[in-house]
């Protein structure tokens, strides 16, 4: 997200756990989650949405369809 929106979120928000973990800006000036916690955020919600879709109707842009 935009750096200046983030900030006002963590002003409104300040005890929110989502925006408590360790952010990073990256090369178009976004606040993200470093690659390694995305991954694995992606990966367990991906999981869980598999439960209850079949893999066929699922896409993910970052991940090929197996």
């Amino acid at each position: 997200m935009p750096r200046d929106f983030f900030k006002t979120i963590v002003q409104l928000y300040p005890e929110e756990a989502l925006y408590a973990g360790p952010m990073q800006m990256n090369d178009g000036g976004l606040i993200t989650y470093a690659d390694d916690i995305r991954e694995e955020m992606l990966g367990f919600v991906t999981d869980l949405l598999l439960e209850w879709f079949p893999q066929a109707s699922f896409y993910d842009h970052d991940r090929p369809i197996l």
